[in-house]
């Protein structure tokens, strides 16, 4: 069996692809510069050709102009667009051209073509811009077998190399980004328990306060103004670059010194980590606050208390992470589980994972004469003399290939979703028919009915929301409300008022969302087709396709 799922970490700040070698272990491999993570930054170098990786975020202070980075944060933002020349990039096009150098780079290291992945995203990430990651991997020319949460990519790979049955705390914090997820790890089971964050908290915001530092430390010494020096669009990037350096440097030592030069002034610029500490504290006690809210969510549905936290994110690796998670939670094992890398080797065992179940579930059915919808409805005789059959192939044991076949990944959603509904004092308020943190999939329906005598249609509003367990929210100036879908209900003639409708939610373990509803009555339906905002529709997919097509990855 010589078919391949690699994994991709496709990071705010930086990326990395792995994928299982012959010997069943999870690897991540160099890119063309000897490096195992790539900066997500890009570099247009002509009108024709692009770079991605270090060069590309080493031009930023030269040619601010032509380098663009952080575009993860807005997938899903169908208004964001980066300018260059005569055209306009969204965060999918930038996010397909970093899978690109991931994959050129893969083939390299490996002699493989990459051709199906494992993709993974922020658990946070809600419909609109799981998809977009995934139209990112297709614009790159890849089959994305799965967009799956960074922890729960982690809690993959720590899983599979461990023992032990344990319920995990991982602490992701990242370039851009900042997740915390609890999971209960079992030997043939992966359940997803509760998931938050905050999709603008990442290792960058600890750079800008150190870069705002340094300006005023550089404004003490050379008599410039720090205001000045901030503002200034030439010098700035490279003060940023400088603060991350500084950042690295104070992680394994107590102190460092940065040389600057501004206004054709030279001053070297001393940090200390406990100063670096106290700028940034703001910053650290928000993913406490988030950690603890999530520990109480937990909590209050009934799950159980982890007995490990697993720091995950490049971003961890700043000593003041685990020295506060220490104090906070004195009785929990801290262990910084391969920050970097984790993700990635998590995505591809999925990937394997997924490979191995494939294969399982063609030999069952070439082997019964019937179609199987998923292994999980296969018996367990089946799911053996299929093991057997296919160890030889993968050079592992058949007890080793059931057990793959048969381990469960269970996720939960990162979003609630509901329909518009007037309340009796003629407020419109949200309900909720999936919550989030519900298990999937799921699959639910919920009764309403209709307001005024003579009624002949009824709209049915389908929003987003980022509610927990409350069964409604205020929609009027409501933030964490985005509407997806809108459709019209037709119910025929004239109908007395509180005419029950029923609508019903489908939410697939893909994150796929399926609705109807159903005048009771008359068995009249509206089925509604979600056209997720800030995902590309058919035109402008072919669109990106020849835009993006017409340059040239440069190496």
């Amino acid at each position: 069996m010589n078919k391949v799922i690699f994994g991709i970490d496709l990071g705010t700040c930086y990326s990395c692809i792995a994928r299982v070698d012959e010997f069943g272990q999870p690897v991540v491999l160099q890119n063309i510069e000897g490096q195992m993570t790539t900066p997500s930054v890009v570099y247009f170098e002509s009108d024709s050709n692009f770079v991605v990786g270090e060069i590309a975020k080493e031009s930023f202070p030269l040619f601010p102009d032509r380098v663009v980075s952080l575009f993860k944060q807005s997938m899903g933002d169908e208004h964001w667009r980066f300018k260059f020349g005569e055209k306009e990039y969204n965060a999918i096009e930038l996010s397909s051209m970093v899978l690109k150098k991931l994959a050129a780079d893969a083939k390299v290291a490996t002699g493989i073509d990459v051709e199906e992945v494992v993709i993974t995203c922020p658990a946070y990430f809600g419909v609109g811009q799981k998809a977009a990651t995934e139209q990112a991997g297709i614009l790159a020319g890849l089959k994305v077998r799965a967009v799956i949460p960074e922890p729960t990519a982690a809690a993959v790979a720590y899983g599979m190399r461990s023992d032990n049955e344990e319920v995990v705390l991982v602490f992701d914090l990242g370039g851009g980004t900042f997740d915390v997820t609890l999971i209960d790890i079992k030997k043939n089971k992966l359940t997803v328990l509760t998931t938050g964050g905050d999709a603008k908290l990442g290792g960058g915001l600890w750079d800008v306060e150190l870069a705002r530092l340094m300006a005023q430390r550089l404004s003490d010494q050379i008599g410039q103004p720090a205001e000045a020096i901030e503002s200034d669009k030439e010098f700035y990037p490279q003060l940023l670059q400088d603060a991350e350096k500084t950042k690295r440097s104070l992680t394994s030592r107590e102190s460092t010194k940065q040389s600057e030069t501004f206004g054709g002034e030279r001053a070297t610029l001393e940090i200390t980590r406990e100063e670096f500490n106290s700028i940034t504290a703001a910053l650290l006690e928000r993913t406490i606050t988030l950690t603890n809210e999530t520990l109480d969510a937990a909590e209050k549905a009934g799950h159980p208390k982890p007995t490990r936290i697993c720091l995950v994110g490049g971003s961890s690796f700043m000593k003041q992470v685990k020295l506060r998670l220490q104090q906070e939670f004195p009785d929990l094992e801290i262990n910084l589980e391969d920050p970097n890398q984790i993700v990635a080797k998590g995505a591809a065992q999925f990937g394997f994972i997924t490979m191995v179940q494939d294969a399982v579930l063609e030999l069952v059915e070439k082997n019964s004469g019937g179609k199987i919808d998923e292994i999980a409805n296969a018996k367990p005789s089946e799911i053996a003399d299929a093991a057997k059959q296919l160890s030889a192939k993968l050079g592992m044991a058949p007890s080793l290939v059931q057990a793959v076949a048969t381990r469960e990944v269970t996720n939960v959603t990162s979003r609630g979703f509901g329909i518009r509904v007037q309340m009796p004092d003629k407020t419109f308020r949200i309900s909720n028919l999936v919550h989030l943190d519900n298990q999937v999939p799921v699959d639910t329906t919920k009764p309403f009915s209709t307001i005024d005598e003579g009624q002949s249609s009824v709209e049915i509003a389908i929003f987003e929301t980022e509610q927990r367990t409350t069964d409604a929210s205020p929609l009027v100036d409501e933030n964490s409300c985005k509407q997806l879908a809108v459709g019209e209900l037709d119910l025929g003639n004239g109908f007395p008022a509180g005419e029950p409708i029923e609508v019903t939610f489908g939410l697939s373990k893909d994150g796929t969302l399926a609705i109807e509803a159903m005048h009771l009555r008359t068995g009249r339906k509206l089925p509604l087709n979600i056209k997720v905002e800030g995902v590309m529709d058919d035109v402008q997919f072919k669109q990106s396709e020849k835009k993006v097509g017409s340059l040239t990855l440069a190496n």
